[in-house]
């Protein structure tokens, strides 16, 4: 007379975005394959200390005459200055119980949940364009949305005499949906040790 049933569907994923700062700007300081077609060839991947080209700091006054060298960032600012991971969870479930209360009249109920967890962390480092013109960039979001969905259906079938039947339903539904976003933005660190940890 009863029958239960669930199932639940858990999804972790986690990425490591460092190789992009898209979505400031589309030139060639908004990501590394920008950076590489933009970057006159003529420029070294490191200056004479030894550090990362920065073209703005490093380039020849002769050919900041021609050409106005703080659009160039070398590609590897992307690769070795820029810490950016994310992180995806989400729990899918559903559980359902199936009851005849009397013969002919069966009552069903339904409950799911959907929740989902995104959080991104970004540190751009100062051999980053994005770090060097703020001694250090740090940004951490999370965005948290949760689903729950209820359902009851009664039902009844029946007959009366030889030709006659008789059926009816009845339904309520009941949703409920939240969604809560945080976004920080921290700059000026003292050094590029701690990254975004030290934002506090």
């Amino acid at each position: 007379w009863l029958t239960l049933g669930t199932n639940l569907n858990a999804t972790r994923i986690n990425s490591s975005l460092g190789l992009s700062e898209a979505g400031w700007s589309q030139g060639p300081e908004s990501n590394v394959i920008n950076a590489i077609y933009g970057m006159p060839r003529i420029f070294p991947v490191y200056n004479e200390n030894g550090d990362l080209y920065d073209a703005l700091a490093d380039c020849a006054p002769e050919v900041q005459a021609i050409d106005h060298c703080s659009r160039y960032y070398t590609p590897l600012s992307f690769i070795e200055g820029v810490n950016d991971r994310a992180e995806f969870d989400r729990v899918l479930g559903n559980v359902f119980a199936n009851a005849t209360l009397l013969p002919g009249l069966t009552l069903r109920l339904n409950g799911a949940a959907n929740l989902l967890n995104n959080a991104r962390d970004q540190y751009f480092s100062r051999v980053s364009q994005l770090g060097s013109q703020s001694n250090g960039l740090a940004q951490a979001g999370t965005i948290e949305r949760s689903h729950f969905l209820g359902e009851s259906i009664l039902n009844y079938e029946g007959s009366f005499g030889a030709n006659h039947t008789l059926g009816a339903t009845f339904g309520a539904t009941i949703e409920e949906e939240e969604e809560l976003s945080r976004d920080m933005e921290n700059s000026n660190f003292p050094n590029d040790i701690t990254q975004f940890y030290a934002s506090g």
